[in-house]
């Protein structure tokens, strides 16, 4: 059962009264529900908003994972045209097009090639993993809060007061 599938069926029963198990439920609703009983708030709201949280989070990993493998699909052709498109380049330009590299400097040039090719290889892959598990890392916490909070306010539970005596007001000259 997916997580928004499990929360609707958890916030279904909690709507009936009946008790919610937490068992399949995401981290975060198990976390919400918790608060909410704890509170005394009710607990199918806050269910309700987590199912809705899961599926944006969802909708949100496979709109990454789509750009990531566009991404991934331009980087592959950039570094596969190199070691395709230059040998064959060499063919059509000259009947001898490898004996360039059987010199001591074709070698250096050709290893220095290699290097780099392999260099652009692992950045890319380096940026791809990166901008996913960055994406991973901060998916939710935000919205987790903020409906957290929601959750305490809808319990009744009031806002700390605010105290502004540290503020001096300007004083006219």
């Amino acid at each position: 059962m997916t997580g928004e599938v499990a929360l609707r069926a958890a916030a279904a029963r909690a709507e009936a009264g009946l008790p919610v198990a937490t068992s399949g439920l995401p981290p975060a609703a198990v976390r919400a529900l918790e608060i909410a009983e704890a509170l005394g708030a009710p607990r199918a709201p806050a269910l309700r908003a987590a199912a809705a949280a899961e599926r944006e989070r969802v909708e949100l990993d496979r709109a990454v994972e789509v750009a990531a493998a566009e991404g991934r699909s331009v980087a592959r052709g950039l570094v596969l045209a190199p070691p395709v498109v230059g040998p064959l380049t060499a063919l059509l330009v000259s009947d001898t097009p490898f004996a360039v590299w059987s010199t001591p400097t074709g070698r250096v040039v050709l290893a220095v090639a290699v290097a780099l090719w392999l260099a652009g290889l692992l950045a890319v892959r380096g940026l791809v993993r990166s901008a996913l598990g960055k994406r991973r890392a901060a998916a939710g916490r935000d919205d987790e809060a903020l409906e957290l909070v929601a959750v305490a306010l809808a319990a009744g539970v009031g806002l700390p007061p605010v105290s502004y005596t540290h503020l001096t007001l300007p004083t006219k000259r």
